[in-house]
């Protein structure tokens, strides 16, 4: 057998040393305690309170603290790359309704139909654990949009599920159909008449994951799917981006309807 060559051995030393890097980042993800959000949001330093945020385990963790048993839970799925730090008002936010409030932390350098399955099972499990839960309120943003919108697909008839997705790609973007063959997410089936399903989609121009695109991926037309613009602007003027769009479409929800109360 021929030795492998220089460059072959570096690039081979370097992906072993990354594996061995994300082993050891795994490990102490399991190891730190959960955070609640009243922790993360009393940080005064953002930055840091997001890192911690995305060193919980892959899965569905619950934040709120007090271990109650609620109606109503919020799911928070996160986008691509996530520094966490986005999450932490709008996680503020939803604590002050009377719900559970749950942060899914997933690999998002998988593809959708890799990574629809574990986060189908970690709700089905949430459900299966705590059958006082009659409706489940999914917030994703950015490529957790399109992950929470084909949930709403494999997830009904039960329980009663609210969608928002929050400046996210519907549509797809080239690296999702170049890599993953994703061309968008298909309309809800007809089992789903217990869904409810918003899109709130940013101003494209304005918006850092999205304005060099030719074509906006979060404009298509889908049956039943409720669409609300977002201004271009926060009202001191400062840039409504993508990251942003959260915690104004927390703002816009807040507080949330308890299930009993639901239109």
């Amino acid at each position: 057998m021929r030795r492998a060559t220089r460059p072959l051995r570096r690039s081979l030393a370097a992906l072993l040393l990354a594996a061995a890097l994300a082993s050891a980042s795994s490990c102490r993800a399991t190891d730190e305690p959960a955070p609640t959000i009243q922790q993360l949001a009393a940080d005064p330093d953002v930055d840091a309170a997001g890192k911690r945020l995305m060193r919980l385990p892959l899965g569905l963790t619950r934040l709120d603290g007090d271990g109650v048993t609620r109606a109503d839970a919020v799911i928070a799925v996160h986008g691509h790359g996530s520094r966490g730090k986005e999450w932490i008002e709008p996680l503020a936010r939803f604590d002050d309704s009377d719900v559970a409030v749950h942060f899914y932390r997933w690999d998002y350098n998988s593809c959708p139909e890799t990574a629809l399955p574990r986060l189908r099972e970690a709700v089905e499990g949430l459900l299966r654990d705590d059958p006082a839960i009659t409706r489940v309120i999914l917030v994703g943003h950015s490529y957790g949009g399109v992950l929470a919108a084909r949930l709403a697909q494999e997830l009904a008839p039960a329980p009663a599920l609210d969608v928002h997705i929050i400046a996210s790609p519907l549509a797809s973007v080239p690296a999702l159909e170049r890599v993953c063959g994703f061309e968008g997410v298909p309309e809800l089936g007809p089992k789903a008449e217990a869904t409810t399903w918003r899109q709130w989609r940013t101003v494209k121009e304005q918006d850092g994951a999205f304005k060099d695109l030719e074509v906006d991926p979060q404009e298509v037309t889908l049956p039943r799917l409720t669409v609300t613009q977002l201004p271009a602007t926060l009202e001191g003027g400062d840039r409504l981006g993508h990251n942003r769009s959260i915690t104004w479409v927390a703002e816009q929800l807040h507080p949330l309807t308890p299930a009993g109360d639901a239109p």
